[in-house]
């Protein structure tokens, strides 16, 4: 263990301290995979003697590093009282954020489809699209480019 994670030296130290302050939560990474790979780091630092990160410090760096969409929850943990946060309370209510922006976006999609599926158009009584859109032309026969893209 001690020679996977301690470096000899101020230049370990000061590697792993540009890693945590390079960190960045891609768009891709969930919270708890994020938050995971943060406390890696943060668990290397102690490894190699660095001492403990103030909780603040572990907040704030946290929170300056993960993606822009969580800003509005950002902003408002930021305005929370000091003594109120903990480094667990923050990654759980970014993950609840996380799981309900999933939840949401499924939601939306299931019924954007049921919507389109259950249309009825005027013109030829088939479901799934508008009048507008039919490919019956005005004689009542099927248009030559019917399913093909334009």
């Amino acid at each position: 263990l001690s020679e996977t994670y301690e470096r000899e030296g101020l230049c370990g130290k000061i590697m792993l301290e540009k890693k945590l302050l390079g960190m960045k939560m891609t768009q891709e990474e969930t919270i708890q995979e994020y938050s995971q790979r943060f406390e890696n780091v943060v668990s290397e630092l102690r490894a190699v003697g660095e001492n403990e990160m103030k909780k603040t410090e572990k907040i704030v760096q946290f929170l300056m590093s993960v993606h822009e969409r969580y800003s509005t929850v950002v902003a408002i943990l930021e305005n929370m009282k000091e003594e109120d946060l903990t480094f667990e309370f923050v990654k759980a209510r970014l993950q609840s954020e996380d799981e309900k922006a999933t939840k949401d976006s499924s939601v939306r999609n299931s019924t954007a489809f049921q919507v389109s599926s259950s249309v009825v158009c005027f013109k030829c009584g088939k479901i799934g699209h508008f009048q507008r859109k039919c490919f019956l032309n005005s004689r009542g026969v099927w248009d030559s480019l019917c399913g093909v893209a334009l």
